[in-house]
């Protein structure tokens, strides 16, 4: 049995007290789940922007790479329809003693022979799935490796191609814009500047 208190309320709390706890109860509690999802929420998104950059910068040190080691008489440099630009270009390489111009890729055999294969090339183009491809042409023009470096080229919204190649002076400026998110709302810009062994 309940004792009365002095004042003739019964101890314990009343409905509106308990009413109004556990509004304030829910409050504060909505309150650190909101907190809790944004923070995930925001985790998650640099975590992807991240990935993504690493990517880029993965596809670019290639690219820069396969430059640096040409020559500027050894890169050609056209537009597709689109505005991106399609490079071909050559390596120098080493064929039965002789330097030469050509591809050297581990992947096309077992030994030093194989690695090294003159007047192949190596190109540069963006494909209809807008992807950044890295391909090996043989000297008949058949592709025998294809990488892509990068998905979603795309514009940086005023109309500018996803991969650009440009030479100045002695300096090959490589643009790469990469659209991002769930509607393309974000866009990556990378450019680097690469001078040539000549």
């Amino acid at each position: 049995m309940i004792r009365a208190r002095r004042n003739g309320r019964r101890a314990g709390y009343t409905l509106l007290e308990l009413a109004i706890s556990t509004v304030l109860l829910g409050t504060v509690g909505y309150s650190i789940s909101l907190g809790v999802k944004m923070g995930q929420e925001s985790h998650a998104t640099v975590m992807r922007v991240s990935s993504e950059s690493r990517a880029a910068r993965k596809s670019l040190s290639t690219l820069v790479e396969d430059v640096r080691a040409s020559s500027d008489s050894r890169i050609t440099v056209t537009t597709d329809g689109n505005g991106n630009s399609q490079v071909r270009l050559l390596q120098p390489i080493e064929v039965g003693g002789a330097m030469v111009w050509g591809v050297r890729d581990r992947r096309l055999g077992e030994d030093e022979d194989a690695w090294n294969q003159e007047n192949w090339s190596v190109n540069y183009a963006v494909d209809a799935q807008d992807r950044l491809v890295r391909t090996i042409v043989d000297d008949v023009g058949a592709t025998r490796f294809e990488d892509a470096l990068a998905d979603d080229l795309g514009n940086d919204g005023v109309g500018s191609p996803g991969f650009r190649v440009a030479r100045s002076g002695d300096i090959w400026q490589v643009n790469i814009v990469t659209r991002h998110g769930v509607h393309d709302e974000g866009i990556s810009e990378s450019e680097f500047h690469v001078r040539t062994r000549n």
